[in-house]
């Protein structure tokens, strides 16, 4: 490619020919791109590369007007857009992007007021960010990709409109269902996509286990990590004989649900079960093969890893973490872009959102148990633990990983302990006051970077 810059698409209508598939292009792009306006010109756009009949107009320098018709077949909606220009002139083919799909299950009941679940006021960030830097954001459900389109909905205005969209250069994957996930659909989708070389992140759900696993292999971060195990009744045995707390948590778990606390007392052992959000339900057990069959009907539908217990700072009783949100940014490093201390609810031994938690500002946080310049070190330090968890996640892990909410510990000591990770991290936690944040700016920055890759390899194919 020997020209890449920002460009600006118009729709047009000519009255004399309202059926063609035509481009106007401005004086100043034919010279710079060294276009001859007597062949036609190739718009790469999504899979599709349509032929259009070209001509020179005195307009805006970056400008590109396209007639109606021609926007329809490329299955883009009819609105202006800022794109990112691409021109090959030895191919005379002009490359669009980036193109942002969003896949997620939809409530689409009322189809003129789609329901994208917990992330759908999210949606609408990315899709206003997408606007200021440039693109089309889109969001779709699972679906096949053997043709040139998607069905979707895209935003106009102050509604999500459902129509034929472009393929996308880029997937942001935020379904909710591992179990959707799993499924031959998804499977052959996610195939589609190495076939046609599109990146997709968070391509899927990150296993509990498979962190630890990669963790571990960390030397540097091991004195951080928990001590965990798979759940068999041996194990379960070693770690009571280790440590007086451990945490049963499923290795394909998420918002803190499913999780069983036990402590050993001197003369029994009492189970607490996060399975009820409004309450959590105790039992207490004489010996460990009581114990163990307590758990076995649990154990039988799920796996489970088994976690060190650690003695993590309290307030008001209360169990206290902390949300750490790192994304990629367009350089492909990793920045934190979000950290919020989280407070569990009362009787709680979770503290995530989802299950009655609330959020507290993090210095202020760690202001209750430190100093003041205690507390910008350790605010500092849980940050810089965060993007090392990152960054080895996203070496050592499948797939390719742009968003990670990684929740850290400190216990009464002062030492920070990394909980776990979620790959498809809530967005309720974020500061709400902020129009924009700045997680949306960073995916959308990301996304940007990634699309415009995704063209570079379609040009060398």
């Amino acid at each position: 490619m020997n020209s890449v810059k920002p460009i600006t698409l118009v729709p047009i209508i000519e009255n004399d020919k309202p059926l063609d598939c035509f481009v106007y292009v401005s004086e100043s792009l034919v010279k710079k791109w060294k276009i001859n306006i007597n062949d036609d010109i190739i718009i790469s756009i999504g899979k599709q590369f349509i032929s259009l009949k070209l001509y020179e107009k005195i307009m805006n320098d970056n400008e590109i007007q396209i007639s109606h018709a021609s926007f329809l077949q490329m299955n883009l909606p009819i609105q202006i857009y800022n794109f990112t220009a691409h021109y090959n002139e030895s191919t005379r083919t002009l490359y669009l992007a980036p193109l942002i799909g969003l896949l997620t299950e939809i409530n689409d009941e009322d189809p003129n007021q789609p329901n994208f679940r917990s992330v759908h006021s999210f949606c609408e960030e990315l899709e206003h960010v997408t606007k200021k830097l440039g693109g089309l954001f889109f969001v779709f459900p699972l679906q096949p990709l053997a043709t040139d389109y998607i069905s979707g909905y895209f935003f106009q205005g102050d509604t999500w409109n459902k129509s034929k969209l472009p393929i996308p250069d880029v997937i942001y994957n935020r379904i909710h269902s591992r179990r959707l996930e799993a499924s031959p659909v998804f499977q052959q989708f996610r195939k589609q996509l190495q076939v046609d070389q599109i990146p997709m992140f968070n391509n899927r759900f990150l296993s509990k286990w498979e962190v630890y696993d990669v963790l571990m292999t960390e030397e540097h971060l091991q004195p951080y990590i928990p001590i965990s195990k798979l759940y068999t009744k041996k194990s379960l045995e070693e770690m009571l004989s280790e440590h007086s707390i451990l945490f049963l948590k499923p290795i394909h778990g998420s918002q803190g649900r499913n999780i069983i606390r036990i402590e050993q007392k001197e003369y029994n052992i009492q189970l607490e079960f996060s399975y009820f959000k409004e309450k959590q339900i105790s039992l207490v057990v004489n010996n460990i093969n009581e114990l163990q069959e307590t758990l076995a009907p649990y154990m039988r539908t799920r796996t489970y890893l088994i976690q060190q217990g650690i003695p993590f700072i309290h307030y008001q009783n209360r169990h206290m973490d902390f949300r750490i949100l790192c994304h990629k940014n367009s350089q492909d490093v990793w920045m934190v872009t979000s950290v919020v201390a989280r407070l569990s609810a009362e009787k709680q031994f979770v503290s995530n959102i989802a299950r009655g938690g609330e959020t507290m500002k993090p210095l202020k946080a760690l202001s209750l148990f430190f100093d003041s310049k205690t507390s910008k070190q350790q605010y500092i330090f849980i940050q810089e633990l965060a993007l090392e968890f990152a960054t080895s996640i996203s070496l050592n892990s499948e797939g390719l990983t742009g968003e990670l909410g990684i929740d850290i510990g400190i216990d009464i000591n002062g030492h920070p302990w990394i909980i776990e990770a979620n790959s498809k991290p809530s967005k309720n936690f974020e500061e709400q006051e902020i129009k924009i944040r700045p997680s949306a700016k960073s995916i959308i920055s990301y996304c940007q970077q990634l699309a415009i890759d995704h063209c570079l390899k379609k040009e060398e194919n």
